[in-house]
């Protein structure tokens, strides 16, 4: 595993987060990674349990939004993943959560 490639990454996202994504989209992603636990795929329902909002058509359209913007990909109906396993193994939640 190359640790520079990791870094970058992981620079890239957090400029992403602190850039380009609303407080929404920020906090459903910082429960997207609190759900992976180091996998790097999650589901639909994962993330409603995780965030606790109530309106699948909100979620919906938050993970569309993050679909759009790269951040997560769509695999099937209900069924997504982040696309680097590198970032999930490394990336500090800690400092997502500053930023939410």
């Amino acid at each position: 595993m190359n640790l520079n490639r990791v870094d970058n990454l992981t620079e890239t996202y957090k400029s992403l987060l602190e850039n380009k994504l609303s407080v929404q989209e920020r906090k459903v992603f910082v429960s997207i990674i609190q759900v992976l636990n180091g996998k790097q795929k999650f589901t639909f329902k994962d993330i409603k349990r995780k965030t606790g909002l109530k309106q699948n058509n909100h979620i919906a359209a938050v993970l569309t939004r993050l679909v759009k913007k790269g951040v997560i990909v769509k695999e099937k109906r209900g069924q997504y993943k982040v696309p680097d396993e590198d970032l999930i193994n490394h990336i500090n939640v800690s400092v997502l959560e500053r930023n939410v």
